[in-house]
């Protein structure tokens, strides 16, 4: 697994733009051992939220290859919250878990090479 947690911050889309302009994409973590993982790196190396390759597409969680989001580590039980306005995701380095937040928000983002 090859990993880039950027420095900048963009919109999620301009994220996803710009990971595939380097031949990568937005992170999938579809594994427990991927989530492992990149928790271990954000809570050691990083601080805040990071972008990450799912987003609501008409009310269903969807990585960027149009694969469906199956194994889910949200924030609080309750979550995802507000669907109409918060439909990005992000993995925090505080709890190392994930949180949906407006795509139009910038935030930094971790590209995973294909």
């Amino acid at each position: 697994m090859c990993l880039k947690f950027s420095p900048d911050r963009k919109t999620w889309l301009q994220a996803k733009a710009e990971c595939e302009s380097d031949g990568a994409r937005l992170v999938k973590i579809d594994t427990e051992d991927k989530m492992r993982d990149v928790s271990y790196i954000l809570v050691a190396d990083h601080i805040g939220k990071f972008f990450i390759g799912a987003r609501n597409h008409n009310g269903s969680w969807e990585w960027t290859d149009g694969s469906v989001v199956k194994q889910q580590w949200w924030l609080f039980r309750d979550e995802p919250s507000d669907y109409s306005h918060r439909d990005c995701l992000v993995a925090r380095s505080d709890f190392a878990d994930w949180h949906n937040i407006p795509c139009r928000r910038l935030r930094r983002y971790i590209c995973e090479k294909l």
